[in-house]
């Protein structure tokens, strides 16, 4: 991938270790998101998209796209913090990338919304559900994404 082709970066949310499901409906700002080692960190930049793609859920909750912010600033080295639930994760010192203007949406852009759609079930998130953060979304696919909003 290269910095031409995005159009936003994706971050998976794994209910199973921090809550993304009770977030969403406290509306609690995102003001951080932890990474994983790779070369696509050098092409993260203040200023990008960044969805929040939940991977699953207790009965009934969405997986899907819930939310956007923005990257605020440059990646930071910081330990995971209290919201994680397990020891290791709070403890782990990652990369992180600071966050602004969180927008949770009203309605998910759920997993089946995605693989219904000729351009988002393609989305690296469905093709290499393994893929640490960030994934990514291409400029096509994010004009995907913002019509399904639309549409639903």
């Amino acid at each position: 991938m290269t910095r031409g082709e995005l159009g936003a970066w994706v971050v998976k949310a794994n209910p199973a270790l921090w809550d993304v499901h009770a977030a969403r409906l406290a509306g609690e700002p995102l003001d951080r998101w932890r990474l994983t080692e790779s070369y696509r960190l050098d092409l993260v930049q203040p200023g990008d998209r960044l969805v929040v793609w939940a991977t699953r859920g207790p009965a009934g909750a969405d997986v899907g796209f819930l939310a956007e912010a923005t990257v605020a600033g440059p990646l930071e080295l910081d330990v995971g913090g209290s919201d994680w639930t397990r020891a290791v994760d709070r403890e782990a010192v990652r990369p992180h990338v600071p966050l602004a203007h969180t927008r949770w949406w009203p309605e998910a852009v759920t997993i089946e919304d995605c693989r219904t759609d000729p351009v988002l079930r393609h989305i690296e998130v469905l093709r290499a559900p393994r893929v640490g953060n960030p994934s990514w979304l291409t400029v096509r696919q994010v004009a995907a994404l913002d019509r399904s909003r639309r549409a639903g």
